[in-house]
């Protein structure tokens, strides 16, 4: 097999998961905590967050957001800094680790 070959039949086919593994959130604007539902969340999951437009709703002194209180169920999304959002900030979100 050529070297081309070899990378190009390397691929993945579709992600397989559980109800709730992956979503979005919206943080609100002049709030700093949002408590997001997710069936596949257990307490000591792991979930990764990013955030969506986030030049144009935060201000030059908010480092990020950041998961906080992860229970079976659910986790809430609160914001670093305690700074909250100048407009609604849509935050994506995945469980990549279950317990």
């Amino acid at each position: 097999m050529r070297r081309k070959e070899r990378f190009l039949s390397t691929r993945a086919g579709r992600l397989v998961g559980l109800a709730g593994m992956a979503g979005v959130a919206t943080v609100g604007s002049g709030t700093t905590t949002v408590s997001v539902g997710a069936a596949s969340v257990k307490s000591g999951s792991v979930v990764i967050l990013t955030p969506q437009m986030y030049a144009s709703t935060l201000t030059d002194s908010v480092k990020g957001v950041m998961v906080s209180s992860i229970r079976a169920g659910g986790f809430n999304i609160s914001m670093a800094g305690s700074v909250a959002p100048a407009a609604n900030l849509p935050v994506g979100w995945v469980v990549v680790s279950r317990p």
